[in-house]
């Protein structure tokens, strides 16, 4: 899924320039996780070849949780310089990252710009609105079945890559940078 992660990952750091985005933080899922791991990895990369590079301690890891998101978005919003964007290492931690916005009186998209990854049903809501990479979930757990069940009765282990699409979904948490 490395190649998925790389090509959510350039998508949003396009728009985020295009957006004129230079303070950006992330809040990311643990390193224990490959996903953590690889989205971390991949916007970093993508930020800096785009020419914006996140500070150390703009960059938090927390677990894939609303409330670890909404703790470590909280830090990152009560400091003086805080970002003008956030992007989440998952869907679940940008709806903690817009209820850190909405507990701080911060306009989403006006003041603050929220991104997520995966594109889970609740991120298209009304209610949430949220710009995010959309994963194909159903499709990476069939062809993740797929591959195991072929690995399983072969003799030999077989190295594969299956590509996954996915694509950045533009709603309505995502705006110019308001400075």
């Amino acid at each position: 899924m490395l190649g998925g992660q790389r090509r959510g990952a350039r998508a949003i750091a396009a728009l985020l320039a295009e957006l004129g985005h230079q303070r950006v933080a992330m809040v990311q899922g643990p390193l224990a996780t490959s996903t953590g791991r690889e989205r971390a990895t991949a916007l970093g990369a993508a930020l800096r070849a785009r020419g914006i590079h996140v500070r150390r301690d703009q960059a938090l890891r927390t677990t894939f949780g609303h409330d670890t998101g909404r703790a470590a978005a909280g830090q990152l919003l009560e400091r003086p310089n805080r970002p003008t964007a956030i992007v989440g290492g998952n869907d679940v931690i940008a709806l903690g990252i817009l209820s850190a916005a909405h507990e701080r009186g911060i306009r989403v998209p006006e003041d603050l710009t929220v991104i997520g990854f995966d594109d889970i049903p609740m991120a298209g809501w009304p209610l949430i609105d949220l710009t995010t990479v959309h994963c194909d979930l159903e499709a990476l757990a069939r062809v993740s079945v797929e591959l195991l069940q072929q690995a399983m009765a072969g003799p030999e282990p077989l190295v594969v890559e299956r590509r996954i699409p996915v694509s950045l979904v533009l709603r309505g948490t995502h705006g110019p940078s308001p400075v």
